[in-house]
């Protein structure tokens, strides 16, 4: 390219004539191509050194059951565990030798759960080895439930199955229980408690029982007492070590307040050994 006359422009202030502007327009253009060639080839030279670089990545050489730590530790939800899953091999497999990861599941709003959910939660807990399992059963506080309703909101078959045929279950809780009505419900559709044998149901393991009442629900001895032998409490697990009850505040709890105190929640002797000290 002919640059004769326009090397002086550089040192002048003076406007390029016709013959030097072309000139000046067709040597930008020239740069302009190279740079941009330049540019797409530094993106490449860029892309090929990371791919260099991530192999001396000090993650890879972190062990399986450290990363699986780390997993438990960030407490992933479900779909964030599942896609650590996916990132590769590796992270998979840390996961599944992690087995707290998959020792509880949490059931919102179970009136709505479909049944054929049961066998993935089956599944998910399956993974969870030794580990003690829990299982979180929650329903919306403002959903009505009436005593005597064909439709109580945990006569769910997932939730069933999980309590009575499902993988052992070391901790269940209950939120937003209507009333005594309604955990009368639930163990009356668990069916009656199986024979001594080889097989117990989930719900005859478990170790630790949390049931939180409704803001709503008001307790009297009457509502404690079923029958003359039947309780509200009647039939709890029998492997029962930690036994809590969330009620309202007396004011909300109870028809009479003053008298709280005196309400007999009838709960078996048996589950009330001192032994039981988490109770």
């Amino acid at each position: 390219m002919d640059h004769t006359g326009v090397t002086q422009i550089f040192s002048t202030n003076s406007p390029p004539n016709f013959g030097q502007t072309v000139t000046i327009k067709a040597h930008m253009h020239h740069l302009a191509s190279s740079m941009l060639q330049a540019r797409e080839r530094l993106q490449e030279l860029e892309a090929e050194y990371e791919r260099y670089r991530v192999c001396l990545s000090a993650i890879r050489r972190v062990p399986i059951e450290i990363l699986g730590e780390i997993f438990y530790q960030v407490a992933p939800s479900r779909r964030e565990l599942v896609n650590l899953e996916l990132v590769y091999t590796k992270w998979r497999e840390a996961a599944l030798l992690s087995h707290q990861l998959w020792s509880r599941v949490d059931i919102h709003h179970p009136s709505s759960l479909e049944k054929h959910v049961y066998p993935k939660v089956a599944k998910w807990l399956g993974r969870s080895g030794c580990v003690p399992r829990i299982l979180n059963v929650s329903e919306d506080a403002s959903r009505p439930c009436k005593e005597g309703s064909r439709h109580c909101v945990f006569e769910n078959a997932t939730v069933l199955k999980l309590l009575t045929v499902g993988p052992s279950i070391g901790e269940l809780n209950l939120y937003d229980l209507k009333g005594h009505a309604c955990f009368q419900n639930l163990k009356r559709l668990m069916g009656a408690p199986l024979e001594e044998g080889p097989y117990r149901r989930p719900w005859d393991c478990i170790r630790s029982l949390w049931l939180n009442f409704d803001n709503g629900m008001r307790w009297t001895s009457r509502d404690a007492q079923v029958s003359h032998q039947e309780t509200v409490f009647s039939d709890l697990p029998p492997s029962l070590e930690v036994l809590k009850l969330i009620l309202s505040g007396a004011n909300e709890a109870f028809e009479e307040p003053s008298t709280a105190n005196l309400i007999n929640f009838n709960i078996p002797s048996h589950t009330l050994e001192p032994s039981r000290a988490g109770i």
